[in-house]
């Protein structure tokens, strides 16, 4: 599975804002991504505007290819673009555990949490 684990820090005040537009972004994500496996949107404790995305995809192609040409990633870069303060950072990984049935497995159950 590829894995990504984005870092951004939003500006005073933003940080509600952030976590509705990130939202939808990320039920969108489930709902709408056969190949998308998880979207978790992270709030840091001591510090609220610092947020983390953990996002787990089939392969490079279902994030770069499909995930930032759909509509609800467009809506949320829109909305969220003039919140941030600072360029995202962001780390790619190969998810070793768990397996890739696993994480295949759990979807359904993520389908049903919104």
């Amino acid at each position: 599975m590829y894995s990504i684990f984005v870092t951004l820090r939003v500006k005073e005040d933003y940080a509600e804002a952030f976590v509705r537009a990130s939202f939808g972004d990320s039920v969108g994500s489930i709902k709408n991504e056969p190949n998308c496996y998880r979207f978790d949107v992270l709030q840091n404790f001591n510090d609220p505007n610092l947020f983390h995305l953990y996002e787990v995809y089939k392969d490079e192609y279902s994030h770069k290819e499909l995930h930032l040409n759909m509509p609800h990633f467009l809506k949320w870069q829109e909305e969220v673009l003039p919140m941030l303060d600072g360029d995202p950072s962001s780390v790619v990984m190969d998810t070793i555990f768990p397996d890739d049935q696993v994480w295949k497995n759990q979807k359904n159950s993520l389908l049903q949490a919104e």
